[in-house]
């Protein structure tokens, strides 16, 4: 019992000292990353020009998603899937029987007082 009294009493001694040198230790650290030297800054710039040039060379050309050959990509939505000319082909070759039901398209709707508030009765 008497050990564990001790430990107990020790740990609350280091806790503060713990906390003072993970504060000092914060600190210094915090001054490392903000030094940065002029060949340092014009690396980071290199690096940065880099990630810019392959982020719009991606969005220009996407991998095909079926074959992974570099396609063509729709520059409004560039991350979007996109299918090459040859597995575009292939896919409309084979039918899988998988379509969507008929639908009845219709080309007025003709409102009628009554129904839900603002909504009125179609038909």
């Amino acid at each position: 019992m008497a050990t564990d009294w001790v430990t107990e009493q020790l740990r609350l001694a280091f806790k503060k000292i713990n906390a003072k040198a993970d504060m000092e230790s914060k600190k210094a650290s915090k001054k490392e990353r903000r030094k940065l030297g002029v060949k340092d800054r014009s690396k980071a710039i290199a690096r940065a020009e880099h990630a810019s040039a392959e982020l719009a060379k991606a969005m220009k050309t996407r991998p095909c998603s079926e074959c992974g050959k570099p396609t063509k990509a729709d520059p409004e939505f560039f991350l979007n899937p996109v299918m090459c000319q040859r597995c575009k082909d292939q896919s409309q070759d084979i039918d899988l029987g998988i379509h969507p039901r008929k639908r009845d398209d219709f080309s007025e709707i003709t409102v009628f007082k009554g129904g839900s508030p603002g909504l009125g009765k179609r038909k």
